[in-house]
């Protein structure tokens, strides 16, 4: 199994993860739901009066990290964040992001 299907399962079997962002206030971390396209982009949703938007918009460079407790693992990301403001795909993500946190019953 490559690299990839190893982060894919994980990302598969978790539902959460830790945004760190950077903006006026200072650093700043927060839990989100994610979801993720095959190529690996992670995706979450936020309203835009939080300061995890403003930081990403004012400093669109993040850090992601994921972490599961059995067996312990830890998936750390870093990346761009960028707006999807296509509706329809907007719509999508957020079918996505819902059904993925449906499915595993939070």
């Amino acid at each position: 199994m490559n690299i990839d299907q190893h982060i894919r399962d994980f990302l598969n079997k978790n539902h959460l993860g830790v945004i760190s962002t950077n903006g006026s206030h200072g650093m700043e971390s927060a839990v989100v739901y994610y979801t993720f396209d095959d190529d690996l982009n992670i995706y979450f949703n936020t309203r835009s009066n939080t300061r995890k938007y403003e930081n990403t918009k004012e400093h669109p460079e993040v850090a992601f990290v994921i972490y599961q407790t059995d067996p312990s693992l830890t998936l750390q990301l870093s990346g761009t964040a960028e707006e999807i403001t296509e509706l329809g795909e907007h719509t999508e993500l957020y079918k996505q992001l819902l059904a993925q946190t449906l499915s595993k019953g939070t």
